[in-house]
């Protein structure tokens, strides 16, 4: 019964989250320049499995500074649940997401950020 709940919340949880990336931000996302990352991660930290262009302008709200990176999040429920985090948890989140150079592509895409 326990896991009923979870996975609902869950699921709730996701549906919310998309709901509020659909409907709280009016503003397009606009590509920046070919080789300029917009963000310094390529997924999102809180919904792991959440593919992020780290070329296109990520809406208002939906980015925070740490450590002198900028980090973005798919969603508006995220960067509160980032908020959240302790420094050691942020950068526990972060491993394996954070790409320091334009190299890293080539492990999740072949080396092009086509997305």
């Amino acid at each position: 019964m326990r896991t009923h709940w979870i996975s609902a919340a869950a699921v709730l949880l996701i549906a919310f989250g998309l709901m509020a990336l659909a409907t709280g931000c009016d503003a397009e996302p606009t590509a920046a320049g070919d080789d300029e990352a917009v963000i310094a991660n390529t997924h999102c930290p809180i919904m792991t499995d959440i593919e992020l262009d780290r070329h296109t302008e990520i809406p208002e709200g939906l980015t925070r500074e740490w450590n002198g990176k900028t980090i973005g999040f798919c969603c508006g429920s995220c960067p509160p649940a980032w908020d959240e985090l302790s420094d050691e948890e942020k950068q526990e989140k972060l491993e394996g997401i954070i790409a320091d150079n334009p190299s890293h592509a080539a492990g999740c895409c072949g080396g092009h950020h086509s997305h």
